[in-house]
């Protein structure tokens, strides 16, 4: 009797998880197909430069059936070294810019933080850095619709493990939720985003969270 009773409380525990979670499946769901802005927002330069960007290739990507746009972005050259680490404004309006442009498109869009380099080499000289620059983007898109996601970090790797990676999530977590609380975060696996990474990460309980792995095999035929 004991194990039937433990065995009820693990499925009404699971169906109440899986009913807080609603927001995060329908989120989900709305995605559906995606494409980058790959290359755009990755300079590693402080430049602020996005001229392989134009306004209208949200409405040419919303023409052809997708739903949603990621932006993968380079914040580290663009945020100052030393405390309170202050994102360069003109960079934060340009990538308003975009973000706007997606939703007046009726596109979800993804914003992330990609080629973190230093944090990857020197991960607790930089932590400060980069809470600070998720705290910053919190703040500035705070009241933006649902329809806009945060990822917090693409690909994890190098110095910046399993174990580590699973504190620095949690920590970013926390900040973005301060001034974001139902919005939608995406979360990836260490050891560079892969599947080999799913065992290790250790998910915060939040109820507004999406994995997001990467997979690319065979690599010759999807990095051609």
């Amino acid at each position: 009797m004991k194990l039937k009773i433990t065995l009820l409380l693990l499925v009404v525990s699971q169906l109440l998880f899986a009913q807080n979670r609603e927001h995060a499946f329908e989120i989900n769901n709305r995605l559906g197909r995606g494409i980058n802005y790959g290359n755009m927002f990755e300079d590693p330069s402080s430049v602020i430069n996005i001229a392989n960007w134009k306004p209208q290739y949200a409405r040419l990507i919303a023409g052809q059936g997708f739903s949603h746009i990621r932006v993968p972005i380079r914040w580290d050259t663009r945020t100052a070294n030393l405390p309170p680490y202050t994102i360069n404004p003109s960079f934060l309006a340009k990538i308003k810019t975009v973000v706007d442009s997606a939703l007046n498109n009726k596109l979800h869009v993804i914003i992330n933080m990609h080629h973190h380099d230093s944090l990857f080499v020197h991960p607790d000289e930089y932590k400060a850095k980069f809470l600070a620059q998720w705290n910053q983007i919190s703040e500035y898109f705070k009241n933006y619709p649902d329809s806009l996601l945060f990822e917090i970090m693409n690909e994890p790797h190098d110095k910046l493990n399993a174990e580590k990676w699973n504190v620095f999530l949690a920590d970013a977590l926390a900040e973005i939720r301060k001034e974001n609380p139902p919005r939608v975060v995406l979360i990836g696996t260490p050891d560079w985003g892969g599947l080999g990474g799913l065992p290790y990460l250790q998910l915060p309980a939040d109820e507004n969270i999406i994995l997001t792995v990467h997979y690319y095999n065979p690599f010759q035929f999807t990095h051609q």
